[in-house]
């Protein structure tokens, strides 16, 4: 159950980066100790940080196939995402990173990169990504940065806003509200706030 703690810098950005890399045991005990230790790590980091690996457990039903899944371990496993106020970003290119390869098929998804909500206010466009597997029963993850240019955002005004002596005012009110980082703090909100929902659920 080794958890590895480094922190170094992004070369490219100029920018340091915490990472603790993760191997969970499969006894659910030995897994809420483990929680509390990941907990204390990622609380001792001054920067963005970024804890990944095998955590050995599902978030919700949804993500096992093929075999039941502990109740208790998943409300554990999502009450120590609210704790450590990590963000369990959605996983794309699949739905499962691990199977045992066996004619009883089991698919589940063990494992995941969970963030610091600074990590996505910096970067905003942040994902994580399954890849294919070869030769093992896991899919490799990777984790990117992907932004998409759709072109110019449209742009609409209506020539009867100008009847409307408060239109300045509001439209400065607003303006005021768009500091740098407002949009990527909202979705980070939004992702946490998903979260809460998901242990509720499971309470």
């Amino acid at each position: 159950m080794p958890t590895k703690k480094r922190q170094g810098e992004l070369v490219t950005i100029k920018k340091e980066i915490g990472f603790c890399n993760v191997y969970a045991a499969s006894v659910e005990s030995e897994r809420k100790m483990l929680w509390n230790d990941i907990t204390k790590t990622v609380n001792s980091f001054q920067v963005p940080w970024v804890v990944g690996g095998d955590f050995n457990v599902v978030l919700e039903a949804s993500e096992r196939v093929g075999l039941s899944c502990n109740e208790g371990s998943m409300r554990n496993f999502n009450s120590f995402l609210l704790i450590a106020n990590v963000i369990d970003l959605p996983l794309q290119g699949m739905s499962f990173t691990w199977t045992n390869s066996r004619e009883q098929a089991v698919w589940s998804r063990l494992d995941r990169y969970l963030i610091s909500p600074s990590l996505l206010i910096s970067f905003p466009n942040i994902c994580q990504r399954g890849l294919s597997r070869s030769l093992s029963d896991y899919n490799p993850i990777l984790l990117r940065e992907m932004s998409q240019d759709w072109g110019p955002i449209p742009f609409c005004f209506f020539n009867s806003w100008l009847d409307d002596n408060s239109i300045m005012k509001d439209a400065m009110d607003g303006w005021k509200g768009c500091e740098l980082g407002a949009w990527d703090g909202l979705r980070a909100e939004e992702l946490r706030w998903r979260q809460k929902l998901r242990v509720r659920w499971l309470g």
